[in-house]
This record gives structure tokens, C-alpha cells and sequence, in this order.
């Protein structure tokens, strides 16, 4: 299976996947709601290019299904209007709670495996989330890890940030730090309403 050769292939990769711990008594309903985007890997895959003032929405639990709804928006690089896509993540029963599966409608992503890509590592729900993966990526010929830094306001004081990356470094000895991307969030940017409107049956391919 395609599946089997690219974790043989990924096994001999240049770039190393770090292994995070899954969050202990992750709790899902805790974690729903806004978080802005205050740092990610440049090209990480579930972004436009370019994207400002970027934000995920994540809503709607479903118990019964281990499924909640996405919402990733941005602006472009003038602050135009803004503009989003919805997706779902699906906590399947034999991984860890809190690292799922996110895919996005009509989204095409060749090389990310199916399966668990989000991974949460930390939270402390009210004010940030670190959030991790690695999967070896076709297009890339290697292992691409990315790392996401948000937080429940726009923006960090400087401390916390610094707090917040000194525990990636110590999580993620793998990682290249000079990889890390901060977003831009300010005064120029609009954001999507904290209650957003769902599709009624959203339907999606993994990234």
C-alpha cells in the first residue's frame, strides 16, 4: 500500500519527525471555540500562502460521531475581505484524545497521509495551544513536520510567547525553528464573528 512505502520511505528521510506525548484528560469541549494563528510553519498545509490575520473556528461536537467542525479564515496580504473554508476533524476511538484527523472540502494535498495530523501537545484551553505533526510528504521527498502556536486572543504578551516557544524547543529537538513563521494579527485585521454559520452537511477529503 501507498501508505506502507511512504513510512518505509520515511523512516530513511532527511528531516526527523519528533515524537510529542498526547495532552493528559484532553478535554474536546474545552477546546472548541477561536483560536488565532500567532505562529505556523511556513507552508504548512492548511493555509493560503500569504494568509493574515488568520483564525480556526472549531464547533459543533458530536459525541455520538468523535467529529467537530473547522473553520480556517484569513485575509491576504492587503487585508482584503475575508475568506474561509470548513472542514471536519474526526477523533478516532483507538488514538489519543486530542490528536485527529482534519480534512477540508474539495482541499487537495498530495503527500499528507491519511489519518491523525493534528496533534495537540499543550493547552491550557483559556489562553493558547501548541499543536504538531509530521508526516513524510511526496511532494516534498521528505518528512515535513509543522508547528502551530495559537492562542485565544490576537495576540501574546512577549513573555508568554517566549514561554510558549521555549516549550516547543524543549517538546521538538528535531525541529527547525528557522521555520517558524509569526503572523501578522493587528488593528488592520476583521474577524469572522466568535458564532459562525455551519454548513448542514459538510462533506470532506483528507488534506
Amino acid at each position: 500500500m501507498l501508505s506502507n512505502l511512504l513510512n518505509e520511505v520515511s523512516r530513511n528521510a532527511a528531516v526527523v519527525c519528533d515524537t510529542v506525548e498526547p495532552f493528559a484528560n484532553f478535554d474536546v469541549l474545552q477546546y472548541m471555540g477561536t483560536w488565532y494563528a500567532i505562529a505556523h510553519t511556513k507552508n504548512e498545509p492548511f493555509r493560503k500562502p500569504g494568509s493574515t490575520c488568520v483564525t480556526a473556528q472549531y464547533s459543533n461536537f458530536d459525541a455520538e460521531t468523535n467529529k467537530f467542525i473547522v473553520f480556517n479564515s484569513g485575509q491576504n496580504e492587503s487585508f482584503n475581505a475575508r475568506d474561509g473554508i470548513f472542514g471536519t476533524a474526526t477523533q478516532y476511538d483507538d488514538e489519543p484524545a486530542g490528536w485527529v484527523e482534519v480534512s477540508f472540502s474539495g482541499k487537495d494535498q498530495p503527500g499528507v497521509l491519511d489519518g491523525v495530523n493534528y496533534q495537540v501537545f499543550d493547552t491550557d484551553y483559556t489562553s493558547y495551544a501548541l499543536v504538531y505533526n509530521c508526516d513524510y510528504r511526496e511532494s516534498e521527498g521528505d518528512n515535513f513536520p509543522f508547528l502551530f502556536i495559537l492562542a485565544r486572543t490576537p495576540t501574546l504578551p512577549q513573555d508568554t510567547l517566549d514561554s510558549l516557544v521555549e516549550t516547543c524547543i524543549a517538546t521538538l529537538p528535531n525541529y527547525d525553528f528557522t521555520q517558524l513563521e509569526y503572523d501578522v494579527q493587528d488593528e488592520t485585521c476583521v474577524y469572522p464573528p466568535d458564532s459562525i454559520v455551519t454548513p448542514t452537511a459538510p462533506t470532506s477529503s483528507t488534506i
